[in-house]
């Protein structure tokens, strides 16, 4: 690991790519990076320097609360780009 990080960009990053799956909508790269930006300014940040903070983040993520909300969150965060689409369509 190199300087800091905010492990919270690692977890909504799978956690949308989970959420997309179930939804038929637009996952063009604007569209991605929008959903991601949504859901990463709703959440608190976890910014580790270490494998050890890492592996602490993991940790506290377990928890169901936390889960439950990245869960939220990230389907959230679908849905507002869903409906406020920005790309230009060809």
């Amino acid at each position: 690991m190199d300087g800091v990080y905010n492990y919270m960009e690692h977890l909504v990053k799978k956690q949308l790519d989970e959420v997309l799956k179930r939804y038929e909508c637009c996952k063009c790269p604007q569209c991605k990076r929008d959903m991601y930006a949504y859901a990463l300014n709703l959440l608190p940040a976890k910014y580790v320097t270490s494998l050890e903070g890492e592996a602490f983040t993991k940790l506290e993520m377990l928890d169901a609360s936390a889960r439950v909300k990245l869960i939220t969150v990230t389907t959230e965060a679908v849905h507002t780009v869903i409906q406020n689409v920005r790309h230009i369509e060809a």
